[in-house]
C-alpha cells in the first residue's frame, strides 16, 4: 500500500445549480408573449435571464425582478428559444412556441436524417446557460420531413402543463459567470 487516494475518491463533487422555490401569482396560455408572475424577486436572489422549471418540465425564462417578484417570460412565447436534444442520440434544434395550442411546440433545425419517431423524450442539451442537461421538455408527437428542406419538422408535446402551474423553481446556474467570461474572450465586444 503506497497510501496514494484513489481516483474516484480524490475528484470532488462541485455542485452547478442551486433552485429557488417560487409561487405562480398569475399566469397567462393566449397571448403571443406569455408571462408568467412568481411570488419571489431580488431578496431571494432572483435575477434577470435565470431559467424557470416545473416538477414535469421547463418553463421559461426571468425577463423582470423586483425585490419581491418576478415576471417569466413562458415557453408559450414566440420570443423564447431554447436548445433541445432528443434523449435517446444527442441530436439536437432549437424548441420555438408557433403560437397555436398551448401544450405543442416545434423543434426547428433538426437533421433530415436524425432517427427521430414519435414518442421520442426531448430534454434540455446544457448548451444554454439557462437549464441544466436534461431537464424534460416533452415527447415527439409528430414528425414530418418535406423533400425541399435539408431539416426535420418536429412537433413536441409539452409535458410541463402551462394551464395548471402552481410551484416551479428558479434556476440559478452557478458558474454562469465563469462561462460569460469565456464568451467575452472569444467573442469580445465590438468597439462603436
Amino acid at each position: 500500500d503506497t497510501g496514494s487516494v484513489s481516483d474516484s475518491s480524490a475528484r470532488r463533487y462541485v455542485q452547478s445549480y442551486s433552485y429557488i422555490a417560487a409561487k405562480v401569482i398569475r399566469n397567462s396560455i393566449v397571448e403571443p408573449t406569455n408571462i408568467i408572475y412568481l411570488d419571489k424577486g431580488s431578496a431571494q436572489g432572483i435575477t434577470k435571464q435565470m431559467g424557470v422549471i416545473s416538477p414535469t418540465g421547463i418553463v421559461g425564462q426571468v425577463v423582470n425582478v423586483t425585490e419581491h417578484y418576478s415576471a417569466v417570460m413562458s415557453v408559450l412565447s414566440k420570443d423564447f428559444k431554447v436548445s433541445a436534444r432528443f434523449k435517446k442520440n444527442d441530436y439536437f434544434g432549437y424548441l420555438r412556441w408557433d403560437g397555436i395550442f398551448p401544450d405543442e411546440a416545434r423543434l426547428e433545425d433538426v437533421p433530415k436524417h436524425a432517427p427521430v419517431k414519435a414518442g421520442d423524450t426531448v430534454v434540455t442539451s446544457g448548451y444554454s446557460q439557462l437549464f441544466p442537461r436534461n431537464v424534460m421538455i416533452g415527447v415527439v408527437k409528430k414528425v414530418d420531413a418535406e423533400p425541399e428542406k435539408g431539416f426535420l419538422d418536429v412537433t413536441v408535446r409539452l409535458t410541463s402543463d402551462f394551464g395548471n402551474l402552481s410551484y416551479v423553481y428558479v434556476v440559478n446556474n452557478i458558474r454562469k459567470d465563469e462561462l460569460q467570461q469565456l464568451d467575452s474572450v472569444i467573442n469580445p465586444p465590438k468597439a462603436h
